[in-house]
């Protein structure tokens, strides 16, 4: 995976999550990361961090259906966390509708909304843009 970092790359990866009816309202919020597994000149699939000190929102995974189940978005994921433990992250948080059962099968578990840390309910994804009725989860990232 690479960090997204032209303008055309974001642009696709918006229309990427777009298409799966994920924020994209914040995607220059400062602190925000985005990665993506990219071929042909094609994003595929895009996974981002938000982080927030010790702790960090795991931010919108999307893949194409072409890249779906052939382990697409758990290389993803485990990029992505590997690159927050590499930032000094010890807790991986995130909000969904609908994919619950993928993340609980990797590591995360459901979390009461209050238990999060402040800086994290803070976010504009956690305060705003999601729903509340949105499942909370995280994760203790341990040192590899």
């Amino acid at each position: 995976m690479e960090q997204l970092e032209s303008l055309e790359a974001l642009e696709e990866a918006r229309k990427l999550l777009e298409g799966f009816g994920l924020p994209v309202d914040d995607l220059g919020a400062p602190g925000l990361k985005l990665w993506c597994e990219c071929s042909g000149g094609a994003v595929n699939a895009v996974a981002g961090l938000e982080i927030h000190g010790r702790s960090a929102l795991f931010r919108s995974l999307a893949v194409k259906s072409a890249f779906q189940g052939n382990g697409t978005a758990t290389d993803c994921l485990k990029h992505v966390e590997d690159q927050a433990r590499q930032l000094g992250v010890k807790t991986l948080y995130l909000l969904t509708n609908s994919a619950a059962p993928f993340f609980e099968t990797r590591g995360f578990s459901e979390v009461q909304r209050d238990a999060v840390p402040v800086e994290i309910q803070r976010t504009r994804q956690f305060s705003s843009l999601c729903p509340a009725t949105a499942t909370v989860m995280h994760k203790k990232l341990l040192s590899s």
